[in-house]
């Protein structure tokens, strides 16, 4: 596989001897190669049992779970651990002597069914060892696999150490195994902890509030691990001569969702992390900029390359290297691309709703309407019209005195990361 870069400017064309504000849109695809195979999972699922996790919850957790077996392929390899304060392996898929040995495409299922039968919520919590017991069983069986800790906990660790878990977090970086953190209704500390994981484990966490978001969760992770993608994606982006970022949030992701990103940026280029790239989903990013121009004719604007790696390589691929152009022509008038507008659009809407949120923290319900009228017409602007009553129903009772509630304002959320 290999990551392919295309790049697309408000306007390519630039008046000489000024500054023009521009916005370039970046897209990074991971393309398939005739060599590249399916490689099976080597997953283990790491599960808290403990009596802090509501008996509801655990029985909807039971069955997202089974529906996350029906999944998995005969060649993946699936390793379920529980733990309270004690940890317990319960599943361990037969030891094959190939990854491609043929087994009965229902074995995850039935062997994953009985290894849940009857097991409820009761104890402590013990994190650190059912960490150490899940990660020995995968490390045993990663040749030829795509190794991957899947952790579904509240976060309380009240009979374990925290230190040990960040050993433990630091081993998975270092063997480049992935993590998944899924975070059950979490309260302050347990964020805390589940945070500092992911961050020394290079992982991701997922918070879910709302049990019913528990299958939908559990089976995009899946998908995404059984698609051929991209690990440590990192885009260096060199400035040319006479290029400048602009002072306030330069760059954002616009698709598949929206939200700021926050490079590491200095006067020789920018860093910019993206994790994860999946063959189904392309990385869009918008880039705020000021291009001055000496004198008309083509004119560089910066140079972009992508580092990443193979799941099963340690050592980093690159791109092709790709050189942005402008073109300076005497007189031009600036307009706004077609094919951009949508993206500037989407990220103007996003920043809108987090305007109005600010506001919201602050106690100023009248600047928060105020800022939802504004993403109310961006979303008609874009000619979505179910999104545009939406915000403009919260704008207007929030102007009529009304609260809104931590539901309401996690659908908030959702419609200003959303693209419309």
């Amino acid at each position: 596989m290999k990551v392919s870069l295309q790049y697309a400017l408000s306007d390519p064309q630039v008046a000489p001897g000024q500054p023009n504000q521009r916005q370039l849109i970046t897209t990074l695809r991971v393309e398939t190669e005739p060599e590249d195979t399916y490689r099976p999972l080597n997953l283990a699922v790491i599960l808290d049992r403990s009596a802090s996790v509501a008996p509801s919850v655990f029985a909807t957790l039971k069955q997202a779970l089974l529906t996350l077996a029906t999944q998995l392929t005969p060649q993946d390899r699936l390793t379920l651990v529980t733990f309270n304060h004690c940890a317990e392996l319960r599943l361990r898929s037969p030891v094959e002597t190939a990854p491609t040995a043929p087994t009965a495409p229902t074995d995850h299922w039935l062997s994953l069914g009985e290894a849940l039968r009857g097991l409820k919520p009761a104890g402590g919590t013990c994190l650190n060892e059912a960490l150490r017991l899940g990660i020995g069983e995968l490390v045993k069986h990663q040749h030829d696999r795509i190794s991957h800790v899947m952790l579904i906990t509240d976060g309380s660790n009240d009979h374990g150490s925290d230190r040990r878990c960040l050993k433990l977090a630091e081993f998975l970086a270092e063997k480049r195994i992935s993590l998944q953190v899924v975070g059950l209704g979490l309260e302050t500390g347990a964020t805390d902890l589940l945070q500092q994981l992911v961050e020394v484990g290079q992982g991701t966490l997922k918070r879910v509030n709302q049990t019913g978001q528990l299958q939908a969760l559990l089976k995009d992770q899946l998908t995404q691990l059984q698609s051929l993608r991209c690990l440590d994606t990192v885009l260096y982006w060199i400035p040319e001569a006479g290029v400048q970022l602009a002072q306030h949030q330069p760059w954002a992701q616009v698709a598949p969702e929206v939200c700021d990103l926050d490079p590491e940026i200095t006067p020789e280029r920018v860093t910019l992390r993206l994790g994860t790239l999946v063959t189904y989903s392309p990385r869009t990013l918008l880039t705020n900029l000021y291009l001055t121009a000496p004198q008309p004719g083509p004119c560089p604007v910066a140079k972009m390359q992508v580092h990443y790696r193979h799941p099963l390589e340690t050592t980093l691929r690159r791109s092709a290297p790709v050189l942005i152009t402008a073109t300076a022509t005497p007189n031009h008038t600036a307009t706004l691309a077609p094919a951009v507008r949508p993206h500037v659009l989407n990220l103007t809407k996003y920043r809108q709703v987090a305007l109005a949120e600010a506001r919201l923290e602050a106690g100023d319900a009248a600047g928060a309407a105020h800022m939802l009228y504004a993403a109310a017409v961006t979303a008609q602007e874009l000619g979505n019209v179910q999104v545009e009553q939406v915000l403009g129903h919260q704008a207007d009772r929030l102007r009529n005195g009304s609260n809104l509630s931590g539901q309401e304002r996690q659908v908030l959320r959702i419609l200003a990361q959303s693209v419309v």
